[in-house]
């Protein structure tokens, strides 16, 4: 698979005068590649393989570190999550309460309205 150039060829159109020159290289696949030295790349490759590597690592440790929590911390950590969704369901019951409010109000207004209509 050796280099297959072709030689310019002039294609006329009209006023407007269009100039193909294609070659083929045959190398690696990413052109921001091709012209880089091999050790260039490897440098590349090993820059990546080691960042997948500490990747990995700090995803392993993450787990290792909630076994290790000792019961007080377990205590907070639960009222904490208590008291989130306690401060959550208040905030909810309060908008359904003003949601109801809004649902009453509509309604007294349109009999209101209502009655009106037939008085007339």
């Amino acid at each position: 698979m050796g280099r297959a150039n072709f030689s310019r060829r002039r294609v006329q159109m009209g006023i407007t005068e269009v100039i193909q020159t294609v070659s083929c290289k045959r190398g690696l696949g990413v052109r921001s590649l091709q012209d880089l030295p091999r050790g260039d790349i490897m440098k590349r490759t090993a820059a990546v393989l080691l960042l997948l590597v500490f990747s990995l690592s700090f995803a392993v440790t993450l787990p290792a570190q909630a076994q290790r929590m000792t019961p007080e911390q377990n205590a907070r950590q639960s009222r904490k999550a208590a008291k989130k969704q306690q401060k959550m369901l208040k905030k909810m019951n309060k908008r359904q309460r003003k949601a109801a409010k809004r649902a009453d109000k509509a309604g007294r207004k349109a009999a209101k309205k209502a009655n009106r209509s037939y008085r007339g």
